[in-house]
């Protein structure tokens, strides 16, 4: 059996990743392969449980930088997947030979392209995750881009030059300026080009918005179990219920921002009845979270293209410890005059 999870970025990915661990490994024990995200991470560092691998990520040397160059080469968005099938390296992870018997695979950078995916591995089962457009950029904006300007040379202006080109657009590199701006382009086009891709393949993957999955966990574990053809149990329930990922706890959008945001909220709405997905989203409370917003961010910018982004953070860490001992100095400073 072979299981590729979908979705952009902060989408709930890792969240349906490290479930389904847990119920493959209760299942078929230690004959289980796992791949986390082979487009920037070495498949052999994470495969392993993520609870046991994701102190990996603060290492550079985790980094696979043939997944990178395969990252660049390919195109974001695939739509005659016959050119690119004998990719060696996408075909080495779908294996045919592989020692084990089952396989889970994550991508957060393979949307645009599943039609590649499901023509070099037509027998795997594909799960996308889908998430509201404010929880995802609030969230991405303080971890990484999805441009991936931390490891590499970023892929904004091959993205507009490929969606131009798909969509019939003329969408301009110099009037996009604003990183939220730029990721918000990558949440809807990425999203709206894989829905529409599932539509041309016959084994069709298991769309999950987030917000019903958070809402009906209970029910949501025995439909995967189902699609994936899986024994339910009643534990796979408390699996579910376990912190998948990181989470983001702090509102990190301005009000400028969010009203952009706010506008993808009917897309959001529109790429999700298009398909007849189960639209479980309480607007009002997702709204209500964004309220009393300032007008400029307080957040520390990441620096694209300078540092990995654990790197970033850091630098803001040590930025912060200098902030301390400066303010420390003034104190004793202030103390020595008053002596």
């Amino acid at each position: 059996m072979k299981i590729c999870i979908l979705g952009v970025g902060r989408s709930g990915t890792t969240a349906i990743y490290t479930l389904l661990q847990e119920i493959l490994i209760n299942q078929f024990g230690n004959d289980v392969d796992f791949v986390y995200e082979p487009f920037l991470w070495d498949k052999d560092v994470f495969n392993g449980r993520y609870t046991d691998v994701v102190a990996n990520f603060k290492y550079m040397d985790s980094v696979s930088i043939e997944g990178i160059y395969h990252h660049l080469k390919l195109p974001l968005f695939i739509t005659a997947p016959e050119k690119f099938e004998e990719n060696e390296y996408l075909n080495q992870i779908f294996q045919k030979n592989s020692s084990h018997s089952t396989l889970l695979v994550k991508f957060i950078r393979a949307n645009g392209r599943f039609l590649l995916l499901n023509k070099i591995c037509p027998e795997c089962k594909f799960i996308f995750i889908i998430r509201n457009p404010l929880d995802v950029i609030n969230s991405i904006i303080v971890r990484f881009s999805f441009f991936g300007g931390e490891f590499h040379r970023d892929d904004f202006k091959r993205f507009l030059n490929e969606i131009n080109t798909i969509y019939d657009m003329e969408y301009n590199l110099e009037k996009i300026k604003t990183q939220v701006e730029k990721e918000i382009f990558y949440w809807y086009y990425m999203n709206k080009f894989a829905l529409a891709s599932f539509k041309k393949v016959n084994l069709k993957p298991l769309i999950i918005c987030y917000e019903d999955y958070i809402g009906n966990r209970k029910i949501w574990v025995d439909k995967i179990c189902d699609f994936l053809g899986l024994q339910k149990k009643e534990k796979y329930f408390n699996f579910s219920e376990r912190q998948g990922g990181s989470n983001t706890k702090t509102i990190n959008l301005n009000k400028s921002e969010f009203k952009l945001l706010k506008g993808y909220i009917g897309k959001y709405t529109e790429l999700l009845g298009s398909e007849g997905i189960w639209d479980n989203i309480n607007y009002n409370k997702l709204l209500t979270k964004y309220k009393n917003l300032s007008d400029e961010s307080n957040r520390k910018e990441l620096i694209f293209g300078k540092t990995p982004n654990y790197m970033n953070n850091r630098l803001l860490e040590m930025e912060k410890i200098i902030e301390q001992k400066n303010e420390e100095i003034k104190i004793l400073n202030q103390r020595l005059k008053q002596n």
